[in-house]
């Protein structure tokens, strides 16, 4: 299994702006100073990345998968400090050539929210287990461009550091569009949040599993990492 990439926020001090320096990401998360390390919230280790906004805007990152993939495995571990406001938010994106394939948010009531999957800009597929903020929970996302589709499972309290196959729900949709070679994250929507991002990757072959332990089938694998196409 190749890594694509791997974020944990461990690359440098406490309150650090995030760069391709210190992180995994291909460009440097914008705008800067709304992207720190942080040792306020972290899942595991000792920190983790912030993005934090005190007016409504949409910072966002970059992380490239040195060439298209018709199939990718993205696995994200978030903390949410507060709920937005009732809407929809947008927080990760599939990408080709710079452009918009697919993407992954929310829809929050106000008060919690549940994930939703989009094809292009239609919506294929939307959860109903509530999330809710102050804990961490797992995200992980598949695009499979030769089958078409597109999956999303989610790992919420109890069931957050399950194995893959053990999930707290699973959505499934449509994937029709190109095959990805880039990955967008942050809030693409615009609000103002307090949010953490920890043990973010990218793999090319099976669901990650919970960080620390690759699970498939049952069986622990071991990463190979890759650098480029």
């Amino acid at each position: 299994m190749a890594i694509l990439w791997s974020e944990n926020g461990e690359g440098g001090a406490d309150g650090a702006t995030v760069t391709t320096s210190n992180s995994a990401f291909t460009a440097n998360p914008t705008p800067g100073a709304n992207w720190t390390l942080s040792n306020l919230q972290s899942k595991t280790g000792a920190q983790s990345v912030r993005v934090h906004t005190t007016t409504a805007i949409g910072p966002n990152s970059v992380l490239a998968t040195g060439s298209a993939r018709n199939l990718v495995f993205v696995r994200y571990y978030l903390y949410w400090t507060v709920i937005p406001a009732a809407g929809t938010y947008n927080h990760g994106a599939a990408l080709a050539a710079l452009t918009k394939q697919a993407d992954w948010g929310f829809v929050s009531s106000g008060s919690d929210m549940v994930m939703r999957i989009r094809n292009l800009n239609t919506q294929v597929a939307q959860g109903t287990t509530a999330i809710t903020s102050g804990s961490w929970f797992r995200i992980e996302w598949k695009i499979d461009k030769t089958n078409s589709t597109q999956e999303m499972r989610l790992f919420n309290g109890a069931d957050v550091d399950n194995p893959a196959a053990s999930y707290t729900e699973h959505i499934t949709g449509a994937f029709t569009q190109t095959a990805p070679d880039q990955f967008n994250w942050g809030m693409i929507s615009a609000q103002i949040n307090d949010i953490y991002l920890d043990e973010y990757q990218g793999n090319d072959l099976d669901w990650a599993g919970p960080a620390g332990i690759v699970y498939s089938g049952g069986v622990t694998k071991n990463f190979v990492v890759q650098v480029g196409p």
